[in-house]
């Protein structure tokens, strides 16, 4: 096969005193590693952190809109108080014919 070791040196010539500079590379990518982990970890934790806030402001904001709702089902709209005022004042005009037609026929007795 020829090349053996071709990309490690293990310490031959490299003046590092007994350590290869490919042990070296493999130790620093290595903590580079555990960096980039330990980061993404905590960025997780983050966006764990964000998404159950959002969460509870979103259950917080349904609560709120439920509340509404049930203020506003409490209350008529302004079409339906027109509605039932039209359907009161048609109510009272019946009554006033009818009594006036009581007065009318007291009146010719």
């Amino acid at each position: 096969g020829g090349g053996g070791g071709v990309g490690k040196n293990y310490g031959v010539g490299d003046g590092s005193g007994g350590g290869s500079s490919s042990d070296t590379t493999e130790q620093e990518h290595q903590r580079w590693s555990l960096a980039t982990a330990a980061s993404s970890l905590e960025r997780l934790s983050q966006l764990r952190a964000a998404i159950a806030a959002a969460q509870e402001e979103a259950a917080t904001l349904r609560r709120e809109e439920a509340a509404r709702e049930l203020e506003a089902a409490r209350y008529p709209s302004q079409a339906e108080r027109e509605r039932e005022l039209e359907r009161r004042l048609a109510s009272l005009l019946t009554q006033l014919t009818a009594k006036r037609a009581q007065v009318e026929a007291l009146g010719t007795d």
